[in-house]
């Protein structure tokens, strides 16, 4: 029979044993706003303007997600409405419930039309885009213990492709990384950066994996946080050394993934096949991450009412945003900004801050926190009124 001490030492390096597939699935959930769309809106903000706001907004996003963790773990909730409804009454649950919702449902949406974007550049016809269909079908009908797996598998082969692909550039003719800098430009890309670490979602998750380990949960959102941090910094140097600002805008115009346009341009044999080989394990960890985190949100609103559950799931998180997408095909970047700038910000950042708030706990660091989030809020209310 084994001792306390050594049940304990066992379940510690269980933990352990775990934390690689959370990171991997935190980083494979985040990446795929930032890879796809970033240089694409940062096309008149040139690559330094760009890096700075990604390493800021990546030391702003961690505070917030790991405050997001400490209230998850502190208020004894099972899921973050019931965390919401203990710290800011019943209308707080039901706006995160509303705001929870429709933010994943903007998340697929824009997905899956890069999906289908990517699918069309790359010639690969309906085969591809229904294995995609099929493998997002069995992540809804299994569970983590399917997506979990499936995106370590993903996103370690996206880190390989990408790896490669960057290693290709070096190796190709570029252009001057700082022929353009205009650091006020860097603004309208806040939503697609904040949008690139929302994980969120993914708190209760990564707490009830790591069983409320502060230290393991902490060290995940951080690792979580840089991962895409390095990804959007090296797909940044890939877009603005291969692609003229004529051609980033020209993607912008038309809602494209950033992988349409470098499929455009890039013709030789091994960019071409590189950039495919990475934009298709990019898209597929975005999907992978987003669905599994969706169905979990699905699953709180519908209170646990299985069959009930299950039917949301398969039309609110499949069908839908396919019918969506395919009926809509310039709407990738509208619904990452969305996403990211007025979703992400509310319950990312306002609403726990509010909590704070209503706890009289907030000091002069989370006020400093507050004020980011209603600036890149602020902005990107003006900017959905002005269009």
């Amino acid at each position: 029979m084994k001792t306390r001490s050594e049940k304990s030492n066992l379940e510690e390096g269980n933990r352990w044993g775990n934390f690689p597939v959370i990171v991997l699935f935190v980083a494979g959930n985040a990446i795929g706003a930032s890879v796809l769309g970033l240089p694409v809106v940062m096309r008149n903000a040139g690559f330094v303007p760009a890096c700075v706001a990604c390493v800021l907004m990546s030391f702003v996003m961690a505070c917030a997600q790991m405050l997001l963790a400490r209230m998850f773990m502190e208020s004894g909730s099972r899921d973050l409405p019931g965390m919401f409804r203990a710290k800011l009454g019943p209308w707080g649950g039901a706006l995160f419930n509303g705001c929870y919702f429709v933010l994943f449902f903007c998340l697929l949406v824009a997905y899956w039309t890069g999906t289908r974007a990517v699918f069309n550049a790359l010639s690969l016809g309906s085969g591809a885009f229904g294995l995609a269909i099929f493998v997002i079908a069995c992540c809804l009908a299994f569970g983590f213990r399917i997506a979990g797996p499936v995106n370590t598998l993903l996103t370690a082969c996206l880190f390989l492709s990408f790896l490669c692909l960057g290693l290709k550039t070096f190796t190709s003719i570029g252009r001057n990384l700082t022929e353009a800098m205009n650091f006020r430009a860097a603004t309208a890309a806040l939503s697609i950066i904040v949008c690139s670490y929302c994980f969120h979602g993914a708190i209760p998750l990564i707490c009830r994996q790591l069983n409320y380990d502060k230290k393991m949960v902490n060290a995940a959102v951080i690792c979580g946080i840089l991962l895409p941090l390095l990804v959007n910094i090296c797909i940044l140097f890939i877009g603005f050394r291969v692609l003229s600002a004529k051609e980033l805008a020209e993607g912008a115009a038309n809602g494209w993934p950033l992988f349409v346009a470098l499929g455009n341009k890039l013709s030789t044999k091994s960019f071409f096949v590189l950039g495919n080989l990475f934009s298709i394990f990019a898209i597929f960890s975005s999907l992978v991450g987003v669905t599994t985190t969706m169905k979990g949100a699905v699953a709180d609103i519908c209170g646990g009412h299985k069959k009930i559950s299950t039917m949301v799931e398969f039309i609110a998180i499949l069908l839908l945003p396919l019918a969506i997408a395919i009926y809509c095909p310039g709407i990738f970047i509208s619904a990452l900004e969305f996403s990211g700038g007025i979703l992400s910000n509310l319950m990312v950042g306002i609403l726990p801050l509010a909590a704070l708030i209503r706890a009289r706990a907030l000091n002069w660091k989370y006020a400093i926190l507050l004020a980011i989030f209603l600036w890149i809020f602020g902005l990107e209310l003006a900017k959905l009124f002005a269009a």
